[in-house]
């Protein structure tokens, strides 16, 4: 594959990057791992240890520290430490909107807030990241596992709970409920129910009303009337970076030829009835133009969602559109052709 790859640079983005009172991580040893996190003026704030696991790139409230002595627990800007690390598929858990999750002693799951104090207490199979304030968790699920060492599981029954930052239990659902679909932060809570269909509708325990949009389905909608010139005219505005074949650049003529040539093939080709996942969590080899997409940990940020634009019989090879999205609307980032 070769990839074409946008990197825009907007306000919003240019803020999330500046923000002030970021500790980084300092290399004091790279081959063997030593690492330490200095403040903007390049005082010393955690001294150097020896990581087993890659610490965070930068921290905001707390970071997981991986120790090679066999130690590991979250470590606190107030200088607080807590146990628990929450790891999933062989990676720690990194911190989202000022809270981070971890896993007791008795292998249930709940969220420290920035001070390392219990904000959502442990009693949860598992829980998602607290997002805009919320998050949903699984509680009274049975692990099944297809093998005696358990590396791949599901949970069997059970229910699915919506609830705060404070641990309120808002709404109850089945626990086949698609989450990985709902934009938290596109959340809205009324007195009264709403009819949009591109949303999921429910009554909570406050007596409130909750609608919560299907992010694929309200991206498809955008797709489908936004029109191939305002995906260029977006692009155009925002675009900053190429990243070519081997590892070259192009021109910008040549460029812009280039990805007119493969959108408007592409867009002519999906516009009325594209075949879209939300591919957060199934991208694992992000390029440089993610970067200002991504959290502490160098992972996408779940308000940045990413969207594949899948493609099939185009003469001209291309597989796949990516869209990442920006504040209310969508920025195209990247394309994939063979």
């Amino acid at each position: 594959m070769r990839t074409l790859t946008l990197l825009f640079v907007c306000s919003f983005v240019t803020t999330l990057l500046t923000a002030q009172n970021l500790l980084h991580k300092v290399a004091i040893d790279d081959d063997n791992g030593v690492f330490e996190y200095q403040d903007s003026k390049n005082n010393v704030v955690f001294s150097a240890d020896t990581f087993m696991a890659m610490p965070a790139q930068k921290m905001k409230d707390v970071a997981a520290f991986v120790l090679m002595d066999g130690r590991s627990f979250y470590q606190f800007r107030n200088g607080k430490q807590q146990p628990g690390v929450y790891f999933w598929d062989n990676w720690y858990d990194c911190e989202n909107d000022g809270f981070i999750r971890f896993r007791d002693t008795t292998k249930l799951v709940g969220q420290y807030n920035g001070r390392g104090e219990i904000a959502v207490p442990a009693r949860y199979n598992e829980l998602n990241k607290l997002t805009n304030g919320y998050c949903f968790g699984l509680k009274g699920s049975t692990k099944a596992c297809p093998d005696l060492e358990c590396e791949h599981y599901s949970w069997e029954g059970g229910e699915m709970v919506f609830l705060d930052s404070n641990g309120t239990e808002i709404a109850l659902f089945d626990n086949n409920l698609f989450f990985w679909d709902l934009d938290l932060y596109g959340l809205s809570i009324s007195n009264t129910p709403s009819k949009d269909s591109s949303c999921l509708h429910f009554s909570g325990a406050d007596g409130k009303f909750y609608s919560i949009p299907y992010a694929t389905q309200q991206f498809i909608a955008w797709y489908q009337k936004t029109g191939v010139k305002n995906l260029e005219k977006n692009a155009l505005k925002q675009l900053n970076y190429y990243h070519g074949e081997n590892n070259g650049t192009l021109s910008k003529k040549r460029w812009w030829k280039k990805y007119r040539s493969a959108v408007n093939a592409f867009y002519a080709n999906t516009r009325n009835n594209p075949s879209v996942v939300v591919s957060n969590e199934l991208i694992s080899d992000l390029s440089p133009g993610y970067a200002p997409f991504t959290n502490n940990c160098g992972e996408l940020h779940p308000k940045h969602l990413v969207f594949e634009v899948l493609a099939t019989d185009l003469k001209k090879g291309l597989d796949i559109l990516r869209f990442v999205k920006v504040g209310n609307t969508y920025c195209l980032i990247e394309l994939e052709d063979e």
